[in-house]
This record gives structure tokens, sequence and C-alpha cells, in this order.
């Protein structure tokens, strides 16, 4: 009896309160109060889906289809059907993913609130993970006005069990792991009902099983945002840390999808993935709230904790009443301020005087040339660039007369030589010696004899940018495996890839490099050149390079590159990345990093410059020393048995620690073998002995092509020449073997690799032997582009990650095809960078041949002698003078009066007598000595 009396007790006694709850909260007029946190809320949105068989009118099931997604990781475009939304049978809400299409378009579930005037609250959900061994996905509850106004908490299941874990972000952060936990941490870690008490989701051993129903919850006030799982809270976001909170009002979020992102959920599944809700329990402010309700609420409800409903109250359903304004879409009003104005148009002022300043000097520079093309004689021929005036030189060899004195006066007239100068063509009436190559109208270049490696090097520079633009915007044609738009990306890889998208051309650029610092030096023997090619090679190459690095990081930070981000989700491709500097200050230690690195080390700099081609740059700057000091050693063995043993010696030991000195030291023996021993010559004259060499260079090639050509074609072949090769190789710090370490693999883009160096120095031999390739690389379709390699190295990376891919994007989102689209922008973008050539390149060679050539006539120029101070006046102008007394004081009055000096003491005149002898001598040299100087700087400037 009394057991039933206490039953009939506690029915009257709740009765009421459901009745009140149950009709919309209606009663609950002075709002919800956490008595844990003290924040009181004015509305609330709660729904439990094991009582109703049909989706709550405060909820939307939203339908989309989103033609490219936002992220650096997402190799999969997101879609929402309501079709994927279902009932389970009055137990849950089931949120689906379905497998990805061919398109890479995964369809999943969203559902969205009706209001959108959600500012600030606390958010409650029973969330059951996606299922377990379906891949990844993401189950994600989050409030989401715009990609800098965001707060998140996703379940990703992850492909591997072990890795699944719960991340929570602010303001689209990176999906690091140190951003949520592991939900193995949750598992083991007794850390349910820490910091509150939940409504389900915990285990007897007070930890929460991730894959079971948990209880997920975020609390989102103007001064923090806390993230709970299971009751404990994770992570907290403070205001006071983070200005760029989350402020404005929008609608709350639930959904289940997968967009393939590595370092997140990966994915997508490969079978239908259920997510469930099991409830939802919403208490927020209204930002449609107009002042007289404001005032009305606060006026009603003086005392939080008195009157308002308890959040923790399970008998609370429903959701409060709310007008048309909570479904409409906030808007920002844009300020009405002019003070902008008169900036903006100094702006605009400056860019157009700007741009018609650089329009006339190109018309300048373009005019006198076309008038001077029209006068001149059909048989002279059209100016092209050559490659290295002052160490081609050396190279050309001194038998031609008149192609060395052609040289003395292009050298003299420009005042200092360089590798990646611009100059003209002269005429040459000389025999061409065995191995060059004769224009057909009988004029040649005074150092025409290396016309051909100029020719090689801009066909490699053009190589490398179509393999960045290939891993940009096409990844099938270069990456082997890597899924496909179209069926033609397979066969480009397996046919095209193999030869000309691969990482092989890059070594020519070193094994040149040797050549070009290393000739003057075999030929002649004078240290003077190992000092002018160690003076001149670090700022030859750094300051072109931070002059760039520096409109990059311009360009950078004002969202030039913003639109790379969505392109992953349109080519498959997550090769492409690039981010802002934190401050100026990292990009001067960058520079400088970049200056002193020791390859294989990767300077940072690459993560801030477009294509990350920078590293090449330490090889080169590192290689200039390894290749002067070599070649010192090299001259001193007279023998010729012993200098190729210790090229053997190198060489072995170089490939076995994976430098990239093997290509400076191959570059090096091409170099001595035709500067010291002339075997061009001698195996010309000998085709016995010339026909087998050029066989093995040409095998030597073809090894290189079949290391990446065999695994395309060879179905089955569970081998990859290049990680058996890398494997060899020992550990740094522990001296192991790599096969042996958790570093076995294949290698990184940075590494060297064995059939790179059999390509690299193959080539380069057949090159130097071959008169008919050597004739085909001098024609001016090869050469007219060698001038302006440095500048496409350094500019072909941002165009393609600016131009092209905002134009991918804006083609992408007006329905275009990707082939079509591919197309189009390959067009462009190698358009607009031949176009950018005529500009950019002057400004590359001012800043790094010119002022190279100043900093080596400062550094073999003896400093002047020192002056005195006052020169050329008197050393006692002023402490010579007689001071004036005046009558009956002994103190001098130097303010009135004329000082009056002793006959020949102190005076201009007496002091000119003095500076006799040497030292006037002395005097004399040196004014004359700058006066020379002078002008002879003035001579080089006109020039």
């Amino acid at each position: 009896m009394f057991s039933l009396f206490l039953f009939i007790l506690a029915l009257v006694h709740t009765l009421p309160t459901s009745a009140e709850v149950s009709n919309e909260v209606r009663n609950c007029t002075c709002g919800f109060y956490d008595s844990q946190t003290g924040e009181l809320f004015t509305d609330s949105i709660i729904a439990y889906f094991n009582e109703t068989t049909r989706l709550p009118k405060d909820f939307i099931a939203e339908k989309w289809s989103r033609g490219y997604a936002k992220d650096w990781n997402a190799l999969y475009r997101e879609a929402a059907d309501p079709a994927n939304i279902r009932l389970n049978n009055s137990k849950s809400l089931q949120l689906l993913v379905q497998p990805s299409t061919e398109d890479h378009l995964v369809v999943g579930a969203s559902l969205r609130t009706t209001r959108r005037d959600i500012q600030h609250g606390s958010f409650r959900a029973l969330i059951k993970s996606p299922v377990r061994n379906k891949r990844g996905s993401a189950a994600t509850m989050m409030w989401q006005y715009n990609e800098t106004e965001t707060t998140e908490l996703s379940i990703m299941s992850t492909n591997k069990n072990s890795e699944a874990w719960v991340g929570t972000f602010v303001n689209h952060e990176f999906t690091t792991r140190n951003l949520g936990m592991n939900y193995t941490q949750l598992l083991e870690e007794p850390a349910a009902n820490r910091n509150y008490t939940t409504m389900g989701g915990g285990l007897v051993n007070g930890s929460v099983d991730p894959w079971d129903y948990v209880e997920y919850r975020i609390d989102w006030t103007t001064d923090f945002i806390n993230f709970y799982i299971g009751g404990n809270l994770t992570r907290q976001v403070l205001h006071k840390d983070n200005t760029g909170m989350p402020s404005v009002p929008s609608a709350f979020f639930f959904k289940h999808w997968s967009s393939g992102n590595q370092f997140s959920m990966e994915g997508p599944p490969a079978r239908e993935s259920v997510a469930e809700i099991g409830w939802i329990r919403m208490f927020f402010n209204s930002s449609s709230m107009n002042v007289d309700a404001r005032e009305d609420f606060i006026a009603r409800c003086p005392q939080p904790g008195g009157l308002p409903c308890s959040m923790d109250d399970i008998a609370l359903r429903g959701s409060t009443s709310y007008s048309d304004v909570a479904t409409e879409s906030w808007k920002q009003t844009p300020p009405k301020s002019v003070r902008h104005m008169p900036t903006l148009w100094i702006s605009i002022s400056c860019v157009t005087c700007s741009a018609l300043l650089l329009i006339h000097t190109f018309l300048r520079r373009i005019i006198p040339k076309i008038n001077t093309d029209i006068h001149k004689p059909a048989s002279v021929s059209p100016s092209i660039s050559t490659m290295n005036p002052s160490e081609a030189n050396a190279y050309v060899g001194e038998s031609n007369d008149t192609s060395s004195n052609s040289s003395s006066k292009s050298i003299h007239k420009h005042g200092s030589a360089d590798d990646l100068a611009i100059e003209k063509l002269e005429p040459n009436t000389g025999s061409p010696s065995l191995g060059g190559s004769t224009p057909k109208d009988g004029l040649s270049r005074h150092n025409s004899r290396i016309d051909h490696l100029a020719g090689l090097t801009a066909v490699c520079s053009l190589f490398v940018t179509l393999m960045h633009f290939g891993l940009t915007f096409v990844p099938a044609m270069v990456i082997p495996g890597a899924p496909y738009h179209q069926k033609s990306e397979y066969w480009a890889q397996k046919i095209i890839g193999p030869f000309l998208l691969n990482q092989m051309w890059l070594g020519v650029f070193f094994t040149t490099s040797a050549r070009f610092l290393s000739a003057p030096y075999l030929r002649k023997g004078k240290i003077d050149d190992i000092a002018k090619a160690a003076v001149r090679r670090t700022p030859r190459l750094m300051i072109p390079v931070a002059s760039i690095a520096l409109i990059e990081y311009f360009l950078i930070d004002v969202g030039a590159t913003s639109y790379l981000q969505y392109i992953p989700s349109l080519t498959w491709s997550t090769w492409p990345y690039v981010t802002r500097y934190q401050n100026f200050g990292q990009y001067v230690s960058e520079i400088l990093e970049l200056t002193f690195l020791i390859p294989n080390a990767v300077p940072h700099i690459t993560l801030h410059f477009c294509t990350g081609v920078l590293w090449t740059i330490a090889v080169q700057l590192q290689g200039t020393w390894l290749v002067l000091l070599g070649v010192i050693v090299v001259y001193e063995i007279k023998t010729p048995w012993k200098r190729m043993c210790f090229y053997a010696f190198c060489l072995v030991n170089h490939w076995y620690a994976q430098s990239w000195g093997t290509y400076l030291w191959i570059g090096l023996i091409l170099t001595d073998l035709d500067v010291s021993y002339d075997w061009k010559t001698y195996l010309h004259s000998r085709p016995r002995a010339y026909y087998p060499v050029m066989l093995f260079f040409c095998m030597c090639v073809a090894t290189g092509f079949a290391v990446n050509l065999v695994p395309n074609w060879v179905e089955g072949l569970n081998i990859n020449f290049a990680t058996i090769e890398r494997n060899i190789h020992p550990q740094p710090s522990t001296g192991e073997r790599l096969g042996n370490t958790a570093q076995a693999g294949y290698p990184s883009y940075y590494e060297p690799r064995v059939n790179g160096l059999l390509f690299a120095g193959g080539m380069q031999a057949i090159v130097e032997l071959s008169t008919s390739i050597q004739w085909l690389l001098s024609t001016p379709p090869f050469l007219i582009f060698f001038p302006h390699v440095f500048t496409i190295y350094l500019l072909h990376g941002l165009v393609f990650w600016t131009w092209g891919s905002w134009l991918m994007v804006f083609l992408a989102g007006r329905g275009f095809t990707y082939g079509i689209n591919v197309i189009i922008v390959g067009v462009t973008s190698y358009g607009l960078l031949l176009l950018s050539l005529p500009i950019v390149t002057p400004l590359i060679e001012a800043l790094g041949k010119d002022v190279t050539a100043l900093v080596w006539m400062t550094a073999q120029e003896k400093s002047p002698p020192r002056r005195r101070t006052l020169f050329p006046f008197p050393e006692d102008i002023f402490t010579g003078r007689e001071l004036n007394k005046l009558p009956g004081k002994e103190e001098a009055d130097v303010e009135t009066g004329q000082g009056k000096r002793t006959e020949g003491n102190g005076t201009l005149s007496s002091s000119h007598a003095r500076d006799k002898g040497k030292a006037r001598e002395k005097v004399e040299e040196h004014e004359l000595h700058a006066f020379s100087t002078d002008e002879r700087v003035t001579r080089i400037s006109t020039s």
C-alpha cells in the first residue's frame, strides 16, 4: 500500500509538469538555466527521435550538390539527399552516406535547423558513431555561418578502427589530431561525467564507448567555446586568446558525410554507412529578439535560477515559438564610410601610372629593335641569347681566335659575364670546330659550341613545368595508379609519363651547372676563376629568388592563391599546397636558411612558394662549393688513371650517401674529358670507339627510362626499382640500412635516384658527342627560351596556382566538363606565362646579373687609402687660429674681431705646401684611380 501511495503521489506531481513542457515549453517563459555553468538562454529546440515517426518542423532535410569543396585534402565532392535521412522505427534518426560515384561525388545526409537566428547556446546530442569496417566518414554537429565563423564537432570512423577519433574545430582549423581525442583514449580513460552529468552514453567503469551512443555537447558563449565528450571537457577556446571566435547568428547542422580527407575521416565508404542520432537538446539565444522583447524578458525574469526551466530536466519537449524573421539568413549591413576612399584612389592612380610606365618602357625597348631588324641585311641572323658568356668563353677554346675576340668584346661590354646572362649573336666567319654546329646562313655565335647546352636547359625547364602542371591539374598523367577522370589520362601516364613527366630531367640542370663552374679553371688553372665563381654564384641566384619570393609573399597574403584550396576536389590531386608567412621575419629567416641549407634537407620556404621548386636552389648553392673544391683537387692530379680512380671514389661515396653531389661529379667528369682530354676529337676520329661509347650512354638513358616504364606495363610486377635502390642506402642518424628501418619505402621527391643519375649523365654525354642533336638543340625554337629559363623556373608555379586555380574553379562552377576545363586552363596559363617573360626576365637579369657584376668588381679591387676626416682641408683648420684678446682681459673673445694666423701656420696654402713627397703622390694616385674606376662603372652602366 505504501508503494502504491508513493506511485500515485509521484504521478500526480509529474502530470502538471508534463503538461507544461509537452505544449512547446510554453511555460518556460524565463528561459533555460544551467546550474553547473550558470548560463541562461532564452530559446530551445528539443527532439527525441524515439518518440516520433516524422521529422520535427524545427529541422529541414537538405538537398544539395557541390561542384567543388574548399579543402586541401578533399578528393571527393559532397552532396546531400533527404532520402538518406531515415527514422528507424521510432528508435533513432539515421543519417546515411552512400558510396562514391565515378566522378567522386559522395551523397550523404544533412539536417539543418529551420531557425537561422541561433547566437550562443548549449547544444547537446546523443549520437552513435558511423559503423565500423566500412571505410571512413564523419558524423558532424556544427554551427556554421561561413568558413571563418564555424564551430564543429566531428565523430570520424576513418579507414582503420584504431585511428578513429573525435575532432573539435573552430573557424576552419586544420584537422590535426591534437584538436581531438582518439576512440581508444575515450575507451580506456575514465572520463565520463567528469565535468557534468550526462543523460546517456556512459559505461559502468566511468568511460565512454565512442562506437555506441555518446552524448556530445558544445557550449558557445561570448567568452569561450567548450567541447564535451560524454560529460568530459576535452577542449576550451577562449575569446581572449582567439579574437576571431564565431559571433554572428546562423543555423545549426547535423550531417553525415565524407570527402576522402586523409587527415580527418579518410574514406569514403565502399558500402552504405550509417550514423544515428538518439535525441537533440539545444538551448540558445536568438538574434531576432527585438529590444522590446528583450526588455520584457529582463523585467519578467529578474532572478536567474529561480523561474527559468532547468536544462537538465529530462521531461522537456518541443521548442519555443519563433517568427518568420528567425528563419532568414543573417546579413551584415556594410559600413558606409568614405575614410578609405582617398587611399583607394591613390592606390589606383599609382597602379595606373606604374602600368603605363612599364608599357612605355616595353615599347621603347621593342620599337628600336623592330626598326633595326627592318634595316638589317638579310644575311644577319636574329638575336638569340647565350649561356654563360665568360665561363662559356673559357670552355670554347683558344683555337678559334675570332670567337674568342668576339666573346671578349661581349664580356667587356657587359662588365661581367654570367651563367644566365642574355647576350646577342655576333657574326663569326671562322670555321667551326669538331662537335660544334654551324647555322645554315654561315653565321655563328661567339660561343656556338655550347648553344646545344642552352637548348638542352630550355627543354628541361619546359618539361619540368609540364610535370608541375600535371601534378596540379591532371595527377593521373604523372602519378601511377592515381584515379583518372578520362581514359586518356591513364594512357598518357603509361606512354608519356615515364619519358617526360618525372624527376629525371632535373638532374640535367645540375650536370650542366657543374660544367660551367669548372671549365674555366680546368682550361687555365687560374685561381681567379674559382674566386670569381665563388663570389658571384650566391648573389646571382639568391637575389632573384628573394625578389620573386617577396612578390609571392605579397600575392599569397592578399589571397591570390585562395582558389588553390578548391581544386583538389576537382583534380583529385593533393599535391599543390601553399600557406602564408606568419610575419616578415619568417620570410627573412627562410631566405637565409635557403642560402646555407645543406641538402637533402628541404627548406621551409617551399611551403610558402608556389610549386616548392626552391629546394633545388640549395642543391645548386652547396654544389657550387663541392665543384669548386673538387676541380682544384682534380687539376692537381696529373696522371689520368689516378684522376679517374678519384672520380670513381667520389661517385660511389656520394651515391651511397644519397647526395646530389653525384650529379655534380658526373658534370665535372664530362667537363674534364672535354677540356683536358679533348675526347670529342678523339672519338670522332675513331668510329670504332665512337659508336660503342654512344651505345653505352644510350643504354644508360634507356635504363633510366626503363625503371619508370617497366612497372607501368608489366602487370602483377610487385617490384619497384626506386624503392629497392633507396632501401640500400644508410639511415643518416644511425647508419642502419634504410630497408631495415621505419623509413623504408619509396623515395621522396627531393632524394636523388640512380635512374635519374644514369639518365642525366647519359643524356649530357649524348648531347656532347652527337652533332645532329647539337644542331637540333641549337635551333631558334629552343634557344629563344633560354634567356628566360630562370624566369620560367621561378614564375610558372605562381601562374598555375593563381590564374590556373581560379580559372578551373570558375569554369567548373559553370558546368564545363573536366577535359575542356583542363585544356582551357593549360592554354591560357602557358600563354600568360609566355607573355610575362619579356617583362619579368629583364627585371630578374637586372637584379641578378648587374648586381653580381658590381659585387665581383668590389671584391677584386683594392679599397681606397684612408683619408683624413677634414680632407682636403688642413687638419688645424679650427685649432690653428690665433685667438683675439680684449684689452685688460686674459680670456679670449672668439666672437669679435677676425682671427689672425701666423705666416705659414695652419693656412690652406701652407697645408697644400706640406702635402708633398710620397704622401702627396699617394693622394694623387688614388684620385686618378678613383676617376678611372668611376669612369669604368659609368661605361658598364651605359652599355
